[in-house]
């Protein structure tokens, strides 16, 4: 049995077609008549009904423990890739991005580091999604809790709390704390549903009863941050985002959210035998 074989099995059921899965392989369609033939006499039982192209038990069995070889041997070809590689794939959202680059330690690794890093920008959910995947090496992920995943590594860097954030012109500026009661004539601007700010937010909306008024989402914070700043309505936020942006922007603490926290943490993929270039990196941060 070899892989290529699984990999023909594993798109056959897939695609549920023998023509379409050898134009995607770009071999002759006997090929993949044959492969299937090949793994059911190794295996003595029938893996695909041929009428219904239906997976029989002894299939589904199969394909469950095909799809986790594929899965590492994916996982495979990239580890020994980085290895050779001196690059660092690092995953970087932008909130956390922006925290990090406004303070000076932080900043000084980074700089010192640049031509080491390869940086993947997208948010905290999709950079988690990728380091399982074998995507990136590391990366920066918000969380609203540690995270003690088997496959991954953590370190804890920084905890900051959700705020209700408005501008300095705003009358809520005055205040130090607001609830929902108070917010419900506001206009809010908002990061779009992708994130973990609005999956926190969701669930206090849902929690507390409350429907606000929302009249613009994004997935850009600093879009957010700059209507914000114009008075144009007000943000729900991590006081990570307003780094740098202290003087034109007021955190209010939200009365409903006080005990929740934003974790940022900086989590790799466990390793029996780690990247030396990726351990180097992350030492730094300890």
């Amino acid at each position: 049995m070899n892989f290529r074989d699984l990999e023909y099995f594993n798109k056959l059921v897939e695609l549920r077609n023998y023509s379409q899965t050898a134009r995607y392989f770009q071999v002759t369609q006997p090929t993949i008549s044959y492969t299937i033939k090949r793994l059911e006499d190794q295996i003595g039982a029938t893996l695909i009904e041929r009428e219904t192209m239906n997976l029989t038990l002894a299939g589904q069995q199969f394909y469950e423990h095909t799809q986790k070889i594929s899965f590492e041997m994916q996982l495979l070809d990239k580890d020994i890739d980085d290895i050779l590689s001196p690059k660092i794939k690092i995953g970087l959202p932008p909130i956390i991005t922006n925290y990090l680059l406004n303070q000076s330690k932080y900043l000084k690794i980074i700089k010192k580091n640049l031509n080491k890093l390869e940086v993947h920008s997208s948010e905290s959910q999709q950079s988690f999604r990728d380091l399982l995947n074998g995507e990136l090496d590391a990366s920066f992920i918000g969380s609203v809790n540690p995270i003690t995943v088997n496959e991954l590594e953590s370190q804890i860097l920084t905890r900051h709390h959700f705020k209700i954030i408005c501008s300095n012109q705003s009358p809520l500026a005055k205040k130090k704390s607001v609830s929902f009661d108070d917010l419900k004539e506001e206009k809010f601007i908002l990061l779009d549903k992708e994130t973990t700010h609005q999956q926190v937010f969701a669930q206090l909306m849902s929690r507390h009863l409350f429907n606000p008024n929302i009249i613009f989402r994004t997935s850009n914070f600093q879009t957010i941050l700059t209507l914000v700043k114009n008075n144009s309505g007000i943000s729900f936020l991590t006081e990570a985002a307003l780094a740098g942006q202290e003087k034109e922007l007021v955190p209010l603490e939200l009365t409903e959210a006080q005990n929740i926290l934003f974790y940022t943490n900086l989590v790799s993929r466990a390793r029996k035998y780690p990247n030396p270039h990726l351990e180097s990196f992350l030492k730094l941060f300890e």
